[in-house]
């Protein structure tokens, strides 16, 4: 099994686990409702928030692809659209925080889940979409290689 593949059945683990947390939470009849603006990535079980992160699940860092780039354009992301019409260096890595989107953007997020990981990424990137439970977390980057970690992912320890 090649890297690609393997990073591809790691995202698709992490997303089977997600979907069996929310299935379980709706058939064990929680009220779930839908807000407005992040009706498919973010919904409300009484006290808890099921949102989509965006990461990378590749070696060498997060970045776009020129197709993910002209999907935001469309869209209205005005950056993407700079990024677009500028002549940028070949092989320079645009991510998030370039064309002022958050890793929790129900648009980005949108984006990677029409257009698929293989073609949303960047060069040597593979972004995935985690669902967490709650509305904190926080992204542990090695070498590229990224993890989203939520406050119920850390083991804290007592003092006593």
């Amino acid at each position: 099994m090649n890297q690609r593949q393997y990073e591809k059945n790691r995202c698709q683990k992490k997303y089977e686990k997600n979907r069996n947390i929310k299935n379980n939470l709706q058939r064990d009849s929680v009220n779930i409702a839908f807000d407005n603006y992040n009706n498919l990535y973010s919904c409300r079980v009484e006290n808890l928030k099921i949102c989509h992160v965006a990461y990378n699940n590749s070696q060498g860092g997060f970045s776009l692809s020129i197709e993910a780039l002209e999907w935001l354009s469309e869209r209205g992301i005005k950056r993407a659209e700079d990024f677009l019409s500028e002549d940028f260096p070949v092989g320079i890595q645009i991510d998030s925080d370039m064309i002022g989107l958050s890793r929790h953007s129900a648009l980005l997020c949108l984006c990677i889940e029409e257009m698929g990981s293989e073609r949303a990424s960047g060069k040597e990137a593979y972004i995935c979409i985690s669902k967490i439970i709650g509305d904190k977390y926080i992204i542990k980057n090695a070498g590229g290689l990224e993890t989203v970690m939520t406050p119920l992912d850390i083991e804290w320890n007592r003092v006593l």
